[in-house]
C-alpha cells in the first residue's frame, strides 16, 4: 500500500491542528476560537504545512473569502480580531515573529478598497 493524497491531507491537518492548538489551555476562549477559524481558513484553502508559513498574502485572503459571504459567518470586526489574535499567537506563545508587510489597519484605504 503506497502513500496516497488522502494520507498526506490526513498528516497536513494533523500537523496543521497541533500547531494551532499546541497551547490552546491557557489561552482564553475568544484567542481560541479565533485560533480555531483560522485553522479552518488555512487547512481548507491553503496548502500550508506550517503555522510560520501563513503570511500577510494568506490573511488578506482570509478577509476576501468573509468578505465574499459578506461577513455572514462572522463580522469584520471578529475578522479583524482573528488576525490580532493570530499574531499574539505566533509572536507571544509559539516564538515566531510574523512580518506582516501589509497595515491590516482600517487607514490603509487601498487594502480595503481590493478586498
Amino acid at each position: 500500500m503506497g502513500y496516497t493524497i488522502a494520507n498526506y491531507k490526513d498528516e497536513r491537518h494533523s500537523l496543521l491542528a497541533y500547531q494551532f492548538t499546541k497551547k490552546h489551555s491557557i489561552l482564553p476562549q475568544n484567542i481560541q476560537e479565533s485560533l480555531n477559524r483560522i485553522f479552518d481558513y488555512v487547512s481548507q484553502f491553503t496548502n500550508i504545512l506550517f503555522i510560520q508559513f501563513v503570511d500577510a498574502k494568506v490573511l488578506k485572503s482570509y478577509l476576501q473569502y468573509h468578505h465574499e459571504y459578506k461577513f455572514t459567518k462572522i463580522s469584520f470586526q471578529d475578522a479583524m480580531k482573528d488576525i490580532r489574535h493570530f499574531k499574539f499567537y505566533l509572536i507571544n506563545l509559539y516564538g515566531v515573529e510574523l512580518n506582516l508587510e501589509v497595515d491590516f489597519s482600517i487607514h490603509n484605504f487601498n487594502l480595503w478598497l481590493r478586498v
